[in-house]
C-alpha cells in the first residue's frame, strides 16, 4: 500500500514525523511524499538513508515541487 503526504505549510521535523509514522505501518509499503523546497529534499535523503529506506523515485515537477517515493 501506498501512502500520499504534501509538504506544502509543514515544517521539516512535522513532516519526518509524519513519514515515520507511515512507514511504521505494516501495511504500507511506499510513501509518496510532494516537497516544495530543497532543504526539505536534503532532509527526506538523511531521514532514509538512516531508515534504511530507499528513494524509489524523484521528479521535479516544476516551480522546485519535487515528488518522491521512499520504499521500505
Amino acid at each position: 500500500m501506498e501512502f500520499e503526504i504534501d509538504s506544502k505549510g509543514k515544517k521539516c521535523t512535522g513532516l519526518i514525523a509524519e513519514m515515520e509514522k507511515a512507514m511504521s505501518d505494516s501495511y504500507v509499503s511506499r510513501v509518496r511524499v510532494t516537497v516544495h523546497d530543497v532543504p526539505t529534499r536534503i532532509d527526506i535523503y538523511a531521514w532514509a538513508k538512516r531508515k534504511g529506506h530507499r528513494i524509489a523515485e524523484e521528479n521535479l515537477s516544476g516551480r522546485g515541487i519535487f515528488m518522491m517515493v521512499i520504499e521500505k
